[in-house]
């Protein structure tokens, strides 16, 4: 997931580098086999090409279209976690108190549970967080340059020992 709002050109061009070499070189290869070879067979009538495009088109939108809800829908899930999460601390800091109880503990005892519990709650939300990030079975990252690029910014945030990357 891409966090930040601007995209520059050196980012853009790390993500893409390969798909707009190897698209360039087959390019490069076709043009070559047409006009050096005379491969007449590969032309294609423009009719078939445009309603293909128009279909693909429409399929397209309609995954981009979805693609974004489940990522809405992801965030609002996500935000309603963090949310809760913030009014679990401050109940935490709140209620774990001595007014009712039998056998008052210190001050320092008190802070110390409810730091304690805290820091468990935070503890969880990272679990969940990198339980969330293992890709699927279905994603075929492993041997995709997407997968690599995953690779590139996991190995990144370990070296750099950071929470936040460009990609998670």
């Amino acid at each position: 997931m891409i966090v930040r709002k601007n995209i520059d050109l050196r980012g853009l061009i790390s993500f893409s580098w390969f798909h707009m070499v190897w698209l360039t070189l087959w390019a490069v290869l076709m043009a070559v086999f047409y006009y050096a070879f005379d491969f007449e067979w590969m032309k294609i009538p423009w009719l078939p090409l445009s309603i293909m495009g128009t279909a693909v088109a429409f399929y397209i939108g309609f995954k981009n279209n979805s693609a974004y809800d489940r990522l809405w829908e992801a965030r609002k899930i996500w935000g309603a976690i963090v949310n809760s999460s913030r009014m679990w601390g401050s109940t935490v800091i709140s209620y774990v108190s001595n007014l009712h109880a039998e056998k008052g503990e210190s001050e320092a005892e008190l802070q110390n549970i409810q730091r304690r519990m805290v820091y468990r709650h935070i503890a969880w939300l990272y679990a969940l967080r990198d339980q969330l990030l293992i890709p699927t079975q279905w994603e075929h990252l492993r041997d995709s340059h997407e997968g690599w690029v995953r690779r590139f910014y996991e190995k990144r945030k370990r070296t750099l020992g950071s929470g936040c990357s460009g990609m998670t």
